[in-house]
């Protein structure tokens, strides 16, 4: 699971598309789906391998799903701002990020919980960095 929830979310961060837009959705996730978000709008289905993604817009708000090829929902995800991180997770990253900008902000849920990543940039270098609590913690570091 740590696995499929890691790529997922390096996915989500990088816009990294390596799903076929010709793979047939299962009905098992298709049903899934349109019993949790009935009133979606603008789905679009990508699969990879055995994790099927949607993107959507849900309530004014554009949301990604992930589900196995039982429908089995892995996990949601959604671009937030960095006002809506919890406030503790916004002085932490504003003390020890100083020198970086942020690129993207994802809120991504399962349910064992909530957790957010950021990708961060500045002239030398781009990370990512999830959250962990009150803080956070680098996961990836690339040299620009």
């Amino acid at each position: 699971m740590t696995k499929i929830f890691f790529s997922i979310v390096l996915f989500t961060l990088f816009g990294v598309n390596t799903f076929a837009a010709d793979s047939p959705v299962t009905k098992p996730v298709l049903h899934s789906f349109e019993k949790s978000f009935s009133t979606a709008k603008e789905v679009a289905w990508t699969v990879s391998k055995d994790i099927y993604k949607a993107e959507f817009t849900f309530t004014n708000q554009h949301v990604t799903a992930y589900y196995d090829a039982t429908g089995t929902l892995l996990g949601l995800s959604k671009n937030i701002l960095s006002t809506q991180l919890p406030v503790l997770l916004q002085n932490n990253l504003k003390e020890n990020y100083n020198g970086y900008w942020i690129a993207s902000l994802i809120e991504f849920s399962t349910e064992d919980g909530t957790s957010y990543y950021a990708t961060l940039e500045n002239a030398d270098n781009k990370m990512i960095i999830k959250s962990n609590v009150n803080t956070w913690t680098i996961d990836k570091k690339i040299k620009k």
